[in-house]
This record gives structure tokens, C-alpha cells and sequence, in this order.
């Protein structure tokens, strides 16, 4: 084991002997090899008069789905730190043009701006002025399809008259 964790499975082991239960956990181990690999490790214990009398369990290489999901968490981490630390606005949509995701920013401009609280689920075809809703659903397949495009201009809310003026005419027609 590496040296980091043979403390741990040290005290691991003193639990599962001096308290009988079991224990389930991740750990590195060094293989014959000297590599360093990922392992889930299963303990169990039978008692007898309250005294262990036998250590068993399970090794399980989880190596290569450990590295992955370290990975994704590193990535993770960047893409939140990014997201949360950025002057930019940012809102993450679905195929759908459903809200997935936004920072402050971002619902900051559209509180300020439309006066309208968002939240995740909610569609964004009502915060884009009428005029733009088409370029923007044409702008947003193509970089769905994985074609450069600069939507930037077509998601700006735009003047909130014009957009106040959308607003109104919706209300009326679903009256």
C-alpha cells in the first residue's frame, strides 16, 4: 500500500477486529509490479464470544473507473470554477432550449433586464425578442451539429420594450 494509506487501513482494520463490523472502501494498493492501482475492498469479520476469529472479503480492481471518475471530477471542478468565477453570462440549455444550467450572471441580466425570475427547466425562447426567436433555433441546431456559430447577438434579450411588447401580445392571445 502506499504509504498515504496504510495508516488508514491500519485503523481499518483495528475497527472492523475490535468492533465487528464490516467496512467497504477504496484504497491504492502497489501491485507486484510497483504500479499504483485502484482497489474496492470488501471486510467482514465472524465473531465469536464477542472475539474475531476471521477476517474475510473482497478485492475488486476498480482502477481504470476510479482514474475516469477522477478525471470527470477534475473536469468538473474546472468547468465550475470557470462558470461561477466568469463576468461573462452563461445559460446551459437542452436540444430542448430548456435552462439546464446558469451562473449569476446570467440570472442576474435577466432579472435586472426582463424583471422575470428563471429557473432550471424553464424554456428560453420567451426571454428572446420575437424577431430573433427563429436565427436563434437555426443558430442553436447548427451548433448542435458541431458548426461554429456566434449566437451571442441573437441572445441578447434586446430592448425590453420590444420584448415587453412581446410579453403583452403573448398574454393576449392565450386570454
Amino acid at each position: 500500500f502506499p504509504s498515504h494509506d496504510k495508516e488508514t487501513i491500519k485503523n481499518v482494520l483495528e475497527n472492523v477486529i475490535n468492533t465487528g463490523q464490516s467496512f467497504e472502501g477504496d484504497f491504492q494498493i502497489i501491485t507486484a509490479k510497483g504500479d499504483e492501482c485502484w482497489v474496492r475492498t470488501k471486510i467482514m469479520v465472524e465473531m465469536y464470544d464477542s472475539t474475531a476469529v476471521r477476517l474475510y472479503g473482497t478485492f475488486q480492481d476498480i482502477d481504470y473507473q476510479k482514474k475516469i471518475n477522477l478525471k470527470l471530477e477534475q473536469s468538473e471542478a474546472l468547468f465550475s470554477a470557470y462558470f461561477n468565477s466568469t463576468s461573462d453570462t452563461i445559460c446551459v440549455l437542452s436540444k430542448n432550449y430548456e435552462i439546464i444550467g446558469f451562473n449569476k450572471q446570467y440570472k442576474n441580466k435577466i432579472r435586472r433586464v426582463l424583471k422575470v425570475e428563471i429557473k432550471i427547466g424553464d424554456s428560453v425562447l420567451p426571454l428572446i425578442t420575437k424577431k430573433n426567436v427563429e436565427r436563434f433555433k437555426e443558430s442553436f441546431q447548427r451548433a448542435l451539429q458541431g458548426e461554429k456559430t456566434k449566437m451571442e447577438n441573437l441572445l441578447e434579450v434586446g430592448d425590453y420594450r420590444d420584448w415587453e411588447t412581446d410579453r403583452k401580445s403573448t398574454r393576449l392571445n392565450s386570454s
